[in-house]
């Protein structure tokens, strides 16, 4: 019997997988390097991507009870 070798818990989240299938080298570093996946320079703003989907988050809600919005995701099928 072989010995057992004990296995970490790794735990991956949407964007992992997306950075997998687009750029396994990229998602191989990103998991060398502590998750680091975009590489930005030191004197750059951070804390951008979490705003934009807060954002996003809210203007579905929003549009979802708002009647004004409704247009804009009716189907365009038929329609020229």
């Amino acid at each position: 019997m072989q010995p057992t070798t004990k296995s970490t818990n790794t735990s991956f989240n949407v964007t992992d997988v997306r950075i997998a299938f687009e750029c396994p080298r990229l998602f191989y570093l990103g998991h060398l390097l502590g998750g680091k996946t975009l590489f930005i320079p030191e004197n750059h703003p951070r804390g951008i991507g979490n705003n934009f989907h807060k954002i996003g988050s809210d203007f579905l809600k929003t549009a979802g009870r708002e009647p004004r919005f409704l247009p804009l995701f009716a189907p365009k099928f038929g329609k020229d």
